[in-house]
């Protein structure tokens, strides 16, 4: 009996010592401070206002009193003009990518008397970038003098997206935080979904949406999936009071199977070019185009998100296709 309880304490210690021990890794990597997230009912969430976090790499992540991811290190003038970047994931930066490290912080500074505010935001679809826009004097106070949205081909994909069900925080997560915050995103992204038996038409769907497919109900839905996301936004932007310019942000797919995924491409710039005749965008431009002779792996951290040398190179190209 005294055997039992012996080995009973010491399994119990050691898993006592390994959660201790993991926390502390979790919180050296930046984990344990997640940024916060408010539901909202227009465009679905934003992030909350007034955060100073600190991420992955020792990065530092700024949102100001109005939800804007910004550098507070850029010099200000009492004339600077606000350029508003919007987008999805690939916009705001990543979390293990500084402030000053994104192309919308090195897109301002090299132009004067500029602050560029950044509503970039994880999971972020084409019906919450236009919402967004559209409606952008009921989230700020501040007249911006253009934007400059950044899409990818998943945004144009996604309906109107919501909080619910996104590993994201919507209040500080309890003690241990970061095994917490590792626990919510686990369970959500991986185990949840692996209770489902595995469902071969959706690995042929998901790849049959980036291209031409076979099945001509499939692909009539998918084109028509994609029409009525760039109907709607087109009608956002002829809402908008600003000049709107667009940048279609390419995956890292694109550029290691081009012949592949051509019929994508070409799609794209078509709906791009039928956006241009709206008399709100100001400039567009498919950075496929421009950087496909620049590229390099080193651009992507994973399929879609920048590096940081990738945020420069992509800042580069950005201010080519404005210009």
């Amino acid at each position: 009996m005294k055997k039992i309880v012996i080995n009973a304490f010491l399994i119990t210690f050691s898993i006592a010592i390994g959660l201790f021990f993991c926390e502390l890794f979790g919180r050296f990597v930046g984990l344990g401070d997640p940024l916060i997230y408010e539901e909202d009912p227009l465009v679905g969430y934003r992030l909350r206002p007034n955060q100073k976090k600190i991420g992955r790499n020792n990065s530092n992540i700024s949102i100001d009193h109005e939800g804007f991811r910004y550098n507070p290190n850029q010099e200000k003038t009492n004339n600077d003009k606000y350029i508003v970047f919007v987008g999805d994931s690939i916009t705001y930066g990543g979390s293990y990518t500084d402030d000053s490290e994104i192309f919308s912080s090195i897109y301002c500074s090299n132009i004067k008397e500029s602050i560029c505010l950044n509503s970039g935001l994880n999971g972020w679809g084409l019906y919450n970038i236009g919402r967004f826009i559209r409606n952008f004097s009921l989230y700020s106070d501040r007249n911006p003098s253009e934007f400059i949205v950044v899409i990818s081909p998943n945004d144009v994909l996604r309906n109107v997206s919501q909080l619910r069900g996104l590993p994201w925080f919507t209040s500080e997560p309890k003690e241990p935080k970061a095994l917490n915050q590792i626990s919510k995103y686990v369970i959500l992204a991986h185990i949840l979904p692996n209770l489902e038996s595995k469902n071969e038409g959706n690995e042929y769907f998901q790849k049959y949406w980036l291209r031409k497919g076979i099945n001509q109900k499939e692909s009539n839905i998918r084109e028509k999936t994609i029409q009525t996301s760039f109907k709607h936004f087109s009608e956002s932007i002829k809402e908008t009071n600003t000049k709107v310019n667009i940048i279609l942000a390419p995956p890292k797919r694109w550029f290691e199977e081009t012949e592949y995924y051509s019929s994508s491409i070409k799609l794209y710039d078509e709906y791009l070019k039928k956006l241009s005749k709206n008399n709100n965008v100001s400039k567009y431009c498919n950075l496929y185009h421009k950087i496909k002779n620049n590229y390099s792996p080193k651009d992507f951290v994973d399929s879609a998100h920048l590096s940081v040398s990738g945020h420069k190179k992509w800042e580069q190209y950005i201010q080519k296709c404005i210009s």
